[in-house]
């Protein structure tokens, strides 16, 4: 119903590989049986394999700290009755520890379990969004249970503290659950949060239950809980990211109340700050109203159907004036600060684009030193920085960037996509940033109050659901737009030496013409090359990449077929949390050069967004097949390492056939990416077609 045949699939693969890793590893390290009980219904299954998932994945972090190897018991049935079988063989002897439990004191009969939980969740009523009108719970529910998951129990305690009287509907699954529900036999659906329902709403959250491991020996349980301390003290949000990746769903419909407020809703007014690129602005040339900002609203604009009309506004004054005066509902970018949106009276949006700062100076500063001066916009959050000698505060960005390049400041702050942005500029050829290690800046969007909560969950979800791809590429359209250089930007950009020229002879003026043109010309190519580059890496980018890849594809001629790769670094995210953005770069800009080293001068290689690289040849032969390209980068990736760690990368490949599409070798390749990382990452794993 909602596409998680697939998600089993990967659970099904995870289960399969931790079946075999013994046979790898005999002789080498302790092997523990888990059992786990796992539903041989399917509609109930697919509900069930996202807490097993997150299950498996925190056993693999457990055996990091503890040695540990694992031989996977599957123990079909409902959940209830895996878990009583499960727990037999416990006290049997036949298996070491099973997961997942809710502590009873029923339970605890030659059974121990560990004193850490490893996974929190609640109950849940839900509404499908298809019909979800935000109606009150009522005082009279009809309940659309799963059969045999014993919830009925949990909820009759919420149920009569709230004074509701509730009848349940068995169901085999949430397919019948949503079904019911949406037929109007049911009022609310009745499931666990640690089990991944798409399109739903929640409607009333109660009754927290904890998730624990149970095993018959206590001296295993405490190696164990050992375990689950040093990645809680290690990594404090370890057991969100598991949930953010295994439980939580990002693909949230919009809600028939959504629907309904974007129908009547009428256009609303937007207020697009001048001098803020790449964010928002309004063109030199043409007065078109542009930026990261405006162009994800139009993408909103295009998914939904909300209509957005944009007014130009030239400073942070006059946009509160507008506000005040009700002329316009929406900013298109400000500081992603509840503190900041108190301050302005504003509801905030959540992120939709997040950057580190830098420190911004002409080439050769040796600063920050007191007496130096420091320019900074008038309104913004940033307050971690070294507010070193004299601080001018200026109307926006772009009038810092530009008090540093005229001299009348020594340097400023701004995040990295506003200095790739300006340094793209031939006139600011003569300055370059220093990265900061601060919070990086982070940009939302701001609506007028009072602010109608449909707006904002549709703003909200739409943010969300904007996919990697998406967002890079408008960020990129953004921050490396195509621009047009005239001499007159040479001279700004070299004054001294153009009025040299200008005084000299016309012998030398016909030279300096013959110079400027191929001057022009060089900086043109600079500047299309530079629109093509990755700032960080100097691969192509995104937009790059994809031109590139299907002009190639369609000019292949070659008997040999293709190939595409998708490689992400594993745990770059904790790369980055905790050894720093600047050695995270390092890493990026190490693996750029490792593939430019190992792969032919023709590939087409790319950093598409975050630290995922694209890689596409156009002819591999068969002495040079794509398994053995894809182990060699794994290889090699190895010869990189942080604090005595070697780096790895999980890569997603498939052959290139006739007539193939970019985005359908990329949905292939990144399916394949997918299934590589849960299969433990630092390895490849090749498209298969049938399945797609």
């Amino acid at each position: 119903m909602h596409g998680k045949r697939g998600c089993w699939v990967i659970l099904t693969l995870l289960l399969a590989l931790l079946w075999v890793l013994p046979a790898q590893a005999a002789g080498q390290e302790e092997v523990i049986q888990v059992a786990i009980p796992v539903p041989t219904e399917e509609a109930e299954r697919e509900t069930s394999a996202a807490y097993i998932s997150y299950t498996l994945e925190y056993l693999h972090e457990i055996a990091q700290y503890t040695g540990w190897d694992y031989e996977v018991l599957q123990v079909p049935g409902t959940y209830e009755q895996g878990l009583q079988k499960a727990l037999s063989m416990l006290r049997e002897g036949t298996a070491d520890l099973v997961a997942p439990v809710q502590y009873s004191q029923s339970l605890e009969e030659g059974i121990c379990f560990s004193q850490n939980s490893y996974a929190t969740g609640t109950t849940v009523l839900q509404i499908p969004n298809e019909i979800y009108t935000g109606r009150d719970l009522g005082k009279d529910l009809t309940v659309a249970v799963v059969r045999g998951s014993g919830m009925e129990a949990i909820a009759d305690e919420f149920f009569a503290k709230n004074d509701i009287t509730a009848r349940y509907v068995l169901c085999r699954g949430v397919e019948e659950q949503s079904q019911l529900v949406i037929d109007g036999q049911a009022d609310v659906m009745l499931n666990s949060s640690l089990e991944s329902v798409p399109d739903v709403s929640v409607v009333a959250e109660f009754s927290p239950q904890s998730l624990y491991f149970a095993a018959g020996d206590p001296a295993l349980l405490q190696q164990l809980d050992s375990a689950i301390i040093y990645i809680k003290q290690a990594n404090p949000l370890f057991s969100m990211d598991l949930y953010k990746n295994n439980l939580s769903d990002s693909s949230q419909a919009l809600t028939q109340e959504e629907r309904a407020f974007i129908q009547r809703a009428q256009p609303y007014v937007v207020a697009v700050l001048d001098h803020n690129a790449p964010y928002q602005y309004a063109d030199a040339q043409t007065g078109q109203l542009g930026g990261i900002g405006v162009d994800i609203l139009k993408k909103i604009a295009q998914q939904t159907g909300l209509v957005f009309e944009f007014v130009l506004v030239d400073s942070w004054d006059e946009l509160l004036t507008l506000l005040q005066e009700k002329e316009v509902q929406v900013v298109a970018g400000m500081p992603y600060s509840y503190d900041f949106g108190a301050a302005w009276d504003l509801t905030i949006t959540r992120s939709y684009a997040s950057s580190p700062y830098v420190l911004l100076a002409k080439e050769g500063f040796d600063g920050p030193h007191p007496g130096q001066k420091l320019a900074q916009a008038e309104v913004n959050a940033y307050t971690e920085g070294k507010y070193v000698g004299e601080m001018t505060p200026y109307p926006s960005m772009e009038d810092c960037v530009e008090a540093v390049r005229l001299g009348e400041a020594d340097y400023t702050y701004v995040d990295l996509y506003t200095a790739q942005y300006y340094l793209g500029d031939f006139r600011y050829n003569g300055m370059s940033f220093t990265p900061q290690t601060y919070t990086p800046r982070s940009i939302c969007f701001g609506l007028a109050k009072p602010t109608a909560h449909e707006l904002l969950s549709i703003l909200n979800k739409s943010i969300n659901q904007l996919s990697d791809t998406e967002t890079q590429n408008i960020i990129t359209q953004n921050v490396n737009p195509p621009r047009d250089i005239s001499i007159g930007d040479v001279i700004v950009g070299h004054p001294l030496q153009s009025l040299i020229i200008i005084g000299a002879v016309s012998a030398v003026i016909a030279g300096l013409l013959i110079f400027l043109l191929w001057r022009k010309e060089r900086i043109s190519r600079s500047l299309r090359r530079k629109a093509m580059e990755d700032g960080l890496t100097h691969l192509y980018n995104a937009s790059a990449c994809r031109k590139l890849i299907s002009q190639k594809l369609r000019q292949r001629r070659g008997e040999h077929p293709g190939a595409f790769l998708i490689m992400d670094l594993d745990h770059f995210k904790e790369i980055n949390d905790n050894h720093g953005h600047h050695t995270g770069d390092r890493i990026l800009q190490r693996f750029a050069a490792l593939l430019r080293d190992t792969l032919r001068e023709d590939s087409v290689i790319a950093r598409i967004g975050g630290d995922e690289f694209v890689v596409y040849l156009d002819s591999v032969k068969e002495e040079e097949n794509i398994s053995a390209i894809c182990q060699r980068i794994c290889s090699q990736a190895h010869s990189i390492s942080v604090a005595g760690t070697a780096v790895t990368v999980s890569i997603g490949a498939v052959a290139v056939e006739e007539k193939d599409s970019y985005d359908t070798l990329y949905r292939l390749a990144d399916k394949a990416l997918y299934e590589a990382k849960a299969a433990q990452r630092d390895r490849f794993c090749l498209a298969r077609r049938e399945e797609a």
